[in-house]
């Protein structure tokens, strides 16, 4: 039904259509470029006569020809990789610390139940019984269970850029000028 399509808002789901579809704006006002035919962008304002002066059109296929080869020549810069993998390799040191902090306080929780089990297994092998006794048991195995995930997970092995970031990302680049000129894959 209508209804039910409207509800399920496939328009959010949609693809964009080309490589920079929602990404080019108007230098003259801001406006989002809009595909005008089958490969021109326009300025969304001057189309609807809105305000703008910048009713020129451009070519959709050489702008973002323009950027893949931007992408490809001038971000693969030695000196803007370098600076890429500083400023990588400092989040990491600054996470690792957070992740630290973060286990030991798990570590010390995790003793503490570790300890409230104990107690309370040593009371009912002693012949302490009851319903509440046995709630606090499970409740305590199930926190104890989830500590012991969480400090599985924090103690992985942080990321490590490869040695080999510069070409792996030109071979990244180049596919993608690859899948874009495949109109099945587009």
């Amino acid at each position: 039904t209508a209804q039910a399509l409207r509800n399920s808002q496939f328009w959010l789901k949609r693809r964009p259509k080309g490589l920079l579809s929602g990404l080019i704006h108007c230098g003259t006002c801001g406006s989002a470029m809009v595909t005008i035919g089958k490969d021109y962008l326009r300025c969304g304002n001057a189309h609807r006569n809105a305000g703008c002066s910048r009713t020129t059109s451009v070519r959709a296929s050489l702008l973002e020809g323009a950027v893949v080869d931007g992408l490809k020549e001038q971000l693969m810069q030695p000196e803007l990789v370098e600076e890429f993998r500083q400023a990588f390799n400092q989040h990491i040191l600054q996470h690792q610390g957070t992740r630290q902090a973060e286990a030991e306080i798990h570590e010390r929780k995790l003793k503490k139940v570790s300890q409230q089990i104990d107690g309370l297994v040593t009371a009912i092998a002693d012949g302490l019984r009851g319903a509440s006794v046995q709630s606090r048991l499970d409740v305590l195995e199930h926190e104890k269970d989830v500590l012991t995930r969480q400090l599985q997970t924090q103690n992985c092995r942080p990321l490590q850029l490869p040695q080999d970031l510069a070409s792996l990302y030109r071979a990244k680049v180049e596919k993608l000028e690859e899948a874009f000129h495949s109109p099945t894959i587009r």
